[in-house]
């Protein structure tokens, strides 16, 4: 089984001062995040790039897409919040 340990970054009692405990305040709070800061993510820049051509390649090719009649878009939450799905419709070139 494989458990999600996201929830547990910032309560290390060997490290903070009462972990559990809310405090907006808080000054002994290392950095834990992966989006910026010393531990990011090594691949954050190239996600990005990868985006912005994926978007731009895409709206060249496909410029008047529309949410297909009665379409739900859909949202999956876990580690990363990602759309699950989105039906789109287009005509063809």
């Amino acid at each position: 089984m494989v458990l999600n340990a996201l929830w547990q970054s910032g309560r290390d009692p060997a490290k903070l001062n009462n972990p559990n405990a809310f405090d907006i305040d808080r000054k002994d709070m290392p950095h834990l995040n992966f989006t910026t800061g010393p531990r990011q993510c090594l691949g954050h820049a190239l996600a990005r790039a990868e985006m912005r051509i994926l978007a731009d390649e895409w709206l060249k090719r496909v410029p008047t897409f529309r949410a297909a009649p009665g379409a739900r878009h859909g949202f999956r939450i876990g580690t990363v919040i990602g759309l699950e799905s989105l039906p789109l419709e287009w005509e063809p070139a």
